[in-house]
C-alpha cells in the first residue's frame, strides 16, 4: 500500500468537544480504535488483532452509552429517548460487526466508515446538541428548545431516518414509517416544515401530500419537501402540482437538505408573522366594531328611555341592551316612589335581591366582587351584573339613562296625577263660578224687588257694589288656585327635564363640563 493510498489517523481537536469532560474523554477512547484500525489497514500496527478491537468497542461502547444517558437524565435533557435509540441502534450495528467477523465477513474498510461516520454523525451532531443543552443556564435551555424546528420525517427507508437522526440532532425531528400515521400525527403536532418520500407503501408521497394540503384549513401551509430516487422531470413537476414546496432526490447531500429546510422554515415563520399580524389587525377592528355597535346600542337607549311609560318597560329595555352586551342583570328600584325587583331572565333570585340590598345600604357607587360580577349603585335605582367583562364604561352610561329614564316614568306619573286633580278642580271651580254669579243675580234681583229699580238710594247703591265686589273676590280666590296649580305643574316640568346632581356648563372657552 503506497503512502498515497494511505488513511490518515485523526487527531483530537476541539471540533469533537461536547464541552463535558467525562465524555470527551470516552470520545478519545473511541477516536484511537478508529486510528488502530487505520495503522492496520495502512499496515502500520502488527501488534492489535481485529478481534480483541472489536471485544474492547463493545464494552467500551455499552460502558459510554450508560455513563452518557445518566449524564443527560441528570440535566433532564428533553429528547433522551430518542438519543437511546440511537444508542440501541449503534450497539446493534457492533455486535454485527463481530458477528461478521467471526462469519470471515468482515471488511477493515466497513468498520473505518462505521467509526468516521459514527465521529462525524452522532459524536459531532448529536452528542453536541445535548452536550449544549447540559452546559446551558436554564433560560439558554428554554430558548434551545423553543428555537428548535419541528420536522416531520415521512419516510419508509430506515437508513434515512438514521441519517437524519444522527447528522441533524439539532432539529427536533418526528419520525413516522407510515403515511396514514403522518396524516394522524398532523391532527395533533404542529412542526414546521414536512419531509416526505415519494415512495410509500401504504399511501404514496403525492397522494399524502394533497391530502395534508385539503387538511390546511389555515394559511400558510406547511412547507413539504419531497425525497425520492426518482430523478425525471415529471416527477419533479408532479411533486410541485400536488402542492409541495421543494424535491430533493437521492442521495442527497446533508448540507443541501439543511440549506433548504433553513430556507424553507424562515419562508414559513415569516408567513405566519404576517398571518399572525392580520389576525391582530383583524381582531382590532371586529373589537372597534363591537365597541362601535355598543356605543350605538346605549345611545339608542339613551333615547328611548324618555318614552317608556311605566318602570316594567324601561327594564325591558335595558335588559334588552345588556343581553346584547352577553350580561346578566338584577334591578332593584329604591325611590321613594317605588320600591321593587327585576330580574334579565323573569325570575327572582333571592341571593341576587339580597346582595342588592346590602351592598346599596353599604353605600359607594360600584362595588366590584367575584369573577366578572359587579353592582352599580345610583341614587333611584342599583344593578347586579354577572359576566361584566370589559362593559363596566358601558354599564354606567345605561345607569345614567335608567336613571334619567325613571326620573321622567315618576315625574311622569306625579304629572297625570296632579292632572287629574287639575281637572276636577277645574270642573269644580266652573260649577262654583256659576253659582257665585247666579246667586249675584239672585241677591240684586231680590234687593231691587224691595226697593224698586227707579228709586236706589245712595246706601243702596253701596250695598249692591259690595254684593258684587264680595263675589268678584270670590272669583279672584278661585283663580288664584288655578295659579297654585300652574306653579306645580311648571315644577313638575322643570324636575323632568333638570337632572341636579349632573348639571352641564360650559365655561369662558364653551368647554362643556360636569
Amino acid at each position: 500500500m503506497t503512502d498515497d493510498n494511505n488513511l490518515v489517523p485523526l487527531q483530537w481537536e476541539d471540533i469533537y468537544s461536547i464541552d463535558i469532560a467525562e465524555i470527551d474523554e470516552e470520545h478519545n477512547g473511541l477516536l484511537s480504535m478508529l486510528n488502530i484500525c487505520i495503522d492496520i489497514a495502512n499496515g502500520v500496527d502488527q501488534e492489535h488483532e481485529l478481534d480483541d478491537i472489536l471485544i474492547e468497542l463493545i464494552e467500551h461502547t455499552k460502558f459510554h452509552f450508560q455513563h452518557e444517558e445518566q449524564i443527560f437524565l441528570d440535566c433532564d435533557y428533553p429528547h433522551l429517548l430518542k438519543h437511546k435509540e440511537v444508542h440501541q441502534r449503534l450497539l446493534r450495528e457492533v455486535a454485527q460487526f463481530k458477528k461478521e467477523y467471526e462469519q470471515d465477513k468482515l471488511t477493515l474498510e466497513s468498520l473505518i466508515n462505521f467509526l468516521t461516520s459514527w465521529l462525524k454523525d452522532h459524536m459531532m451532531g448529536m452528542d453536541r446538541v445535548a452536550g449544549s443543552y447540559c452546559t446551558a443556564s436554564k433560560e439558554q435551555r428554554i430558548s434551545l428548545i423553543n428555537n428548535q424546528t419541528r420536522i416531520l420525517l415521512v419516510d419508509s427507508e430506515k437508513e434515512t431516518h438514521y441519517l437524519l437522526h444522527d447528522a441533524m440532532s439539532d432539529y427536533n425531528i418526528i419520525s413516522t414509517y407510515s403515511s396514514t400515521e403522518a396524516l394522524d400525527i398532523l391532527n395533533t403536532e404542529k412542526v414546521d416544515i414536512i419531509l416526505l418520500n415519494v415512495s410509500m407503501p401504504d399511501i404514496d408521497g403525492y397522494e399524502t401530500c394533497k391530502q395534508i394540503r385539503a387538511q390546511e384549513f389555515d394559511m400558510p401551509p406547511i412547507p413539504i419537501i419531497f425525497l425520492s430516487d426518482k430523478i425525471f422531470l415529471e416527477n419533479i413537476i408532479k411533486g410541485y402540482d400536488v402542492g409541495g414546496t421543494d424535491y430533493l432526490t437521492k442521495p442527497f447531500k446533508l448540507s443541501e437538505l439543511r440549506a433548504k429546510i433553513n430556507i424553507e422554515v424562515k419562508k414559513f415563520n415569516l408567513a405566519k408573522t404576517a398571518q399572525e399580524n392580520l389576525s391582530e389587525v383583524t381582531e382590532a377592528v371586529l373589537s372597534v366594531q363591537n365597541t362601535n355597535a355598543k356605543i350605538y346600542s346605549i345611545c339608542l337607549f339613551l333615547q328611548q328611555s324618555f318614552f317608556c311609560k311605566d318602570i316594567e318597560s324601561l327594564c325591558e329595555l335595558f335588559f334588552t341592551v345588556t343581553q346584547g352586551f352577553g350580561t346578566e342583570a338584577t334591578i332593584y328600584i329604591h325611590s321613594q316612589e317605588s320600591s321593587a325587583f327585576y330580574n334579565s331572565e323573569g325570575t327572582q333570585h333571592s341571593m341576587s335581591n339580597s346582595i342588592l340590598e346590602q351592598v346599596y345600604s353599604k353605600g359607594g357607587r360600584i362595588f366590584q366582587f367575584g369573577k366578572d360580577r359587579a353592582v352599580f349603585n345610583w341614587k333611584l335605582a342599583s344593578v347586579l351584573v354577572n359576566n361584566l367583562q370589559d362593559d363596566v364604561d358601558n354599564i354606567a352610561l345605561l345607569m345614567d339613562g335608567f336613571e334619567m329614564g325613571l326620573k321622567a316614568i315618576e315625574a311622569s306619573n306625579k304629572f297625570e296625577a296632579i292632572l287629574t286633580d287639575y281637572k276636577e278642580l277645574k270642573y269644580q271651580q266652573g260649577i262654583q263660578v256659576s253659582k257665585i254669579f247666579n246667586d249675584v243675580v239672585y241677591e240684586i234681583q231680590g234687593e231691587l224687588s224691595q226697593t224698586g229699580y227707579d228709586s236706589l238710594s245712595e246706601e243702596q247703591e253701596v250695598a249692591l257694589i259690595r254684593i258684587i265686589e264680595a263675589k268678584s273676590d270670590m272669583v279672584d280666590e278661585l283663580f288664584n288656585q288655578d295659579l297654585k296649580m300652574d306653579e306645580e305643574l311648571s315644577n313638575v316640568m322643570s324636575n323632568l327635564r333638570t337632572d341636579n346632581s349632573n348639571v352641564l356648563k360650559e365655561d369662558d372657552d364653551g368647554i362643556v363640563f360636569l
